[in-house]
């Protein structure tokens, strides 16, 4: 799957979630009967709505990152293009140092003139005159461009890490993944065997 359509669909299923927590909140909200059940209504209520937040900051950091792909799609990184040398495949000659040294001193921020130049302009394009430097003089960027046309890596396994929480995926938190996930199972079919016995 194509790395930009695999973001698209993330940021759907995300939508789609966020929507129905927020509906079944929204029913929650209009379904509360009795005084007993009120206190009982702002507790489910308070965890709901730290969930749908946590659903919603998940949502927001994804748009971030569909917003950065869309950029990167319509101009496609070329650090050989923004170091103004020849794009013959070199890696970490004199060469590449030499143009970024010039170019860094020219456009480093405080040597910007701001009155011709916007601030953000002039940061955004030192950032990736640096960007280009490091893609060209480390291994590992220059691998991730010449594989995936991104110093960053995969797209799509930059999608996952922000859609699944990184700490899901340390070795060491197994075993308590594993517990939690278990314990939530047991409690789940629990309480759907509870339900539905009423």
């Amino acid at each position: 799957m194509n790395d930009g359509l695999f973001v698209y669909v993330l940021f759907t299923f995300q939508a789609l979630v966020v929507l129905v927590l927020g509906l079944i909140m929204l029913s929650t909200l209009c379904t509360s009967n009795g005084r007993a059940s009120i206190a009982q209504g702002k507790m489910v209520f308070g965890i709901k709505f730290m969930i749908l937040s946590f659903f919603c900051k998940w949502l927001l950091d994804t748009y971030d990152f569909v917003e950065q792909v869309q950029k990167e799609q319509e101009k496609p990184f070329n650090p050989y293009q923004l170091l103004h040398i020849d794009d013959d495949g070199s890696f970490s000659t004199d060469g590449i140092r030499k143009a970024y040294r010039r170019l860094a001193a020219k456009y480093h921020p405080d040597k910007v003139n701001y009155e011709k130049i916007p601030r953000d302009k002039a940061l955004r394009r030192f950032e990736n005159l640096q960007k280009a430097y490091r893609t060209l003089t480390q291994k590992e960027s220059y691998d991730n461009y010449v594989q995936y046309g991104d110093p960053e890596g995969s797209k799509t396994i930059r999608a996952l890490e922000i859609a699944i929480p990184t700490w899901l995926s340390v070795e060491e938190m197994g075993p308590t993944v594993i517990a939690y996930l278990f314990t939530a199972g047991v409690f789940g079919l629990l309480g759907i065997t509870a339900w539905l016995k009423t």
